[in-house]
Parts: C-alpha cells; sequence; structure tokens
C-alpha cells in the first residue's frame, strides 16, 4: 500500500507514492520500507521513535505529538479500523469471545475441546503454549498481533476462533470493530481496580463488553439480578448437587456425566452444553462430548493424590477463595497454602489474599509470584501480618518444597496464582520456574 493510501485513511494528504512492504507497533521489528505506529505511553513515545528511525522505519505514525513523527489524535480509537483496510481483512470463520473475571482460560479450552472432539476446525488464543492455540503474552493481544491471529485463522481455514476479552483490553481498544459472532460472560466479581479505580467502573466495563456487540450472548443466569444486559440472551442454567461426596451438574432434568470434580469447572461445562446446542449438534453427542472434556493444566489441577497437591492459577481475591473453598470441601483436609503476589499491580488485592489465608489455611507459605521492579520483601510485608501461622520463603522452589514436606495424611497443599506459566518475572528479567516442575522434582526424590 502507498503512503498517501495509508496518510489518507488518517485525513492527511500526501502525494508520497512510496510503496510501504510492512508496518509494525513494535520499534526493532519493521521489515523493508516499513511504518512503525507509536502506540506506547507518553514517557516513552520519544525514546521509541528514535529507535524506530534507527531501525530504518519509513515513517513514525504516532498518538502522541512529538519530534519526528507524524501526529493523529486518537490513533489508539482508529487502530483497529486501519488494519482492516490495509489488511482487507474479512473474517472467515466464527469468531468466539469470552470475558469475565474468572474462568475464562478454562472456558475457553473446554469450548475448543468441544469443539475438537466434534471435528471443526479451531483454536484458541492462550497465555501460555498450548496444541492447537495461538500464542499471546496478553490475555487479550494487542491490535497488531490480534490482526496476525486474525490473518492467520484465515489462512488455516479455520472453522472457530476464541479469545478471552480482558476489561483493560477492552478498555484500551483491542477488539475495537471486532465482529464476534458468540459472546460468553462467565462471572463478576472484582479485578484490576489498579486499573478501573473503582469496582463500579470495573462491572460497567464487563457489562459494556457484552451490551455494545450484537454476538450470540450466554451469560450466567445468576448475573440476571444484579446487572441491566440488553438483546437476546441466552441465560445459562444449571443445577449443582452433592452425590456421595461428589459435585453432580444437573441442566434442567438432565445429569451430565464428567470427571470434573470441581464446581467451577462444571458452570463452565454448562457453558458448552448451551452452546453445542445452540449450534445444533444433538443432545446425546453433546452429552457424550462433555463426558470427555479434560482439565486445563494449572487450572484446579490435582497434581499428586499422595500427597494430596493441587495447582491454580488464581490471581483474584474471588477466584482464589474459590479455589480454598472447593477444595476443602471436596477432601476435607486441611490447608498448606504456598502463594505470592504480583508486583506493580494492584495493591489491594494482598491484604484480600492474607485474609483469606488466615481464615483459611492452617499454614501459609508466602512466596514470590511476579515482583517485577517492587521489592519482594515490601511486598511479603504488606500480607505477613494479617496471617498468624506463616512462614516466609522467597524462593518459590524452595516455598513449594516446604509445602510438599508440610503436607501430611490430613493435610493438602495448594499452590495457587501461576499455574503453568514457565517464568517469574523479577527486575525486568524473565527467572524460569515452573510449579508442576518443582512439584515432580520433590516427589521424586522422596520415592
Amino acid at each position: 500500500m502507498k503512503v498517501k493510501e495509508i496518510l489518507l485513511f488518517f485525513d492527511i494528504q500526501s502525494d508520497d507514492d512510496t510503496i510501504i512492504t510492512s508496518i509494525s507497533n513494535n520499534s526493532k521489528k519493521g521489515k523493508g520500507k516499513w511504518i512503525y505506529f507509536n502506540l506506547s505511553s507518553s514517557e516513552h513515545s520519544q525514546e521509541y521513535t528514535f529507535d524506530a528511525l534507527n531501525h530504518h522505519a519509513y515513517l513514525v505514525i504516532s498518538k502522541h505529538q512529538i519530534e519526528n513523527a507524524i501526529f493523529v489524535p486518537h490513533l489508539d480509537d482508529k487502530i483497529n479500523d486501519f488494519l482492516i483496510y490495509y489488511y482487507h481483512f474479512k473474517k472467515n470463520f466464527k469468531l468466539i469471545g469470552i470475558t469475565g473475571t474468572n474462568g475464562k482460560s478454562s472456558l475457553s479450552n473446554f469450548l475448543k475441546q468441544c469443539l475438537l472432539l466434534n471435528h471443526f476446525r479451531v483454536k484458541n488464543v492462550t497465555t501460555y503454549k498450548d496444541y492447537n492455540s495461538y500464542f499471546s503474552p496478553l490475555t487479550t493481544p494487542d491490535s497488531f498481533r490480534l490482526f496476525e491471529i486474525l490473518n492467520k485463522a484465515n489462512k488455516e481455514k479455520l472453522d472457530y476462533l476464541i479469545i478471552e476479552i480482558s476489561s483493560i483490553g477492552y478498555c484500551l481498544k483491542r477488539v475495537n470493530s471486532i465482529d464476534f459472532d458468540y459472546l460468553f460472560l462467565t462471572n463478576i466479581s472484582s479485578d484490576h481496580i489498579d486499573f478501573h479505580k473503582t469496582l463500579e467502573e470495573y462491572q460497567h466495563t464487563k457489562v459494556s463488553i457484552i451490551n455494545e456487540s450484537n454476538a450470540i450472548k450466554f451469560i450466567d443466569e445468576h448475573l440476571n439480578d444484579q446487572f441491566l444486559f440488553y438483546g437476546k440472551i441466552n441465560w445459562v442454567k444449571y443445577h449443582l448437587l452433592k452425590e456421595e461426596n461428589k459435585n453432580i451438574l444437573k441442566i434442567g432434568k438432565t445429569k451430565v456425566n464428567t470427571n470434573l470434580l470441581f464446581k467451577t469447572n462444571l458452570i463452565n461445562i454448562s457453558f458448552c452444553y448451551y452452546f453445542l446446542r445452540k449450534i445444533g449438534l444433538k443432545k446425546h453427542y453433546t452429552l457424550l462430548t462433555l463426558s470427555r472434556i479434560k482439565p486445563l493444566k494449572g487450572r484446579l489441577d490435582v497434581v499428586s493424590k499422595n500427597p494430596l497437591v493441587i495447582i491454580d492459577y488464581a490471581h483474584s481475591s474471588s477466584s482464589f477463595e474459590n479455589v480454598i473453598l472447593e477444595a476443602k470441601e471436596i477432601f476435607d483436609k486441611k490447608i498448606i497454602l504456598v502463594f505470592g503476589a504480583g508486583g506493580n499491580r494492584d495493591q489491594s488485592k494482598r491484604i484480600e489474599y492474607a485474609q483469606i489465608a488466615e481464615k483459611y489455611a492452617e499454614i501459609t507459605i508466602l512466596t514470590n509470584d511476579n515482583p517485577r521492579s517492587e521489592s519482594p520483601e515490601e511486598i511479603v510485608n504488606q500480607m505477613k501480618n494479617y496471617i498468624s501461622h506463616v512462614e516466609v520463603i522467597y524462593d518459590r522452589k524452595e516455598a513449594i518444597k516446604r509445602g510438599i514436606n508440610l503436607t501430611q495424611k490430613d493435610r493438602m497443599l495448594l499452590i495457587l496464582g501461576k499455574g503453568n506459566e514457565d517464568y517469574i518475572l523479577m527486575d525486568n528479567y524473565k527467572i524460569f520456574h515452573n510449579d508442576y516442575y518443582e512439584v515432580e522434582k520433590c516427589l521424586a526424590k522422596d520415592m
């Protein structure tokens, strides 16, 4: 595409007939005659512009008024429409969006399993490496990565693509002008208050994701009394019962057979049931499909039964408490907790985590999660005074080892916060770490 055609999209006149061969929002990654789109914060904007020019960018288009760049006001709002124009993008697959405070990744994986079992071509976007998936370091990819994925989905002739929509991603316009075919809302509690400032603003964002779309919508019926939704809604209705100390899912009068243990997973199975029936799968085949769904690694995952060890990604106070309550209800054992809290993130979570730990855990071991540029000691200090029986072991490997050593027959170990992630972020470095690997290593030594 010519420079003058690109600039005309932003209402800027130009006679430049130079052909642009690539565009990027990464100041180091342009190829050939390329344009750098500067969507960074104002404090880094000039730095990244110089970096892009040093990497031979032909032009810089910026949302900030800075030297050596063409200024486009509200560039964030316009970028997705521009990318549709630039790539001549037309979606040839069904796009599924999932939002909610908790359970997005599990539901995304369950829906993918359901569709694969019924011979559809499907991938999902994940923050972890997984089969039949596209990787993104962000829950909702930035616009440039998202359109890379959308174009790949077209080229690979997918039937369905599944992405998660975070409240932050939505507010940052990452899904602007994206036409979703199906939208799921799992639940709304509290998260990302550091970004949204108030719970009300966070909740409003989640509801807006649903209300501003013409997609076919699936929402947990328990949200009907709490929030106002517009349009035709498929209310997801279910009953959770207890039989012989096992959680049982019923939809209407139908008992759903599944190997999944936890209520959270069973609720996600309910969403899958309504979706499969909506796309035309007969009831018998829907139930057969659901009976074959496997849990997602890192989410409510029982990784050892003796000693009993559970790993979960819980990183909101509601998911943190839900995991503990579910494990306690099912296994009826005393709880050893290993967890930390992320640095440069919502600090109000830390006291909430600590209060939950004090309420339910026999022993708590505080450790590193992703301290980022914050002091690990400061993060721990904000939590430890709220917990009576607490140990502090900053090395997460040693914390897990200590937790396993404390886990006797009447105890279970819950390792929370990182799931199947394979690194810890500290001082702008990624340090290799995987909770599963450390548990396996500890248990192998004990054999």
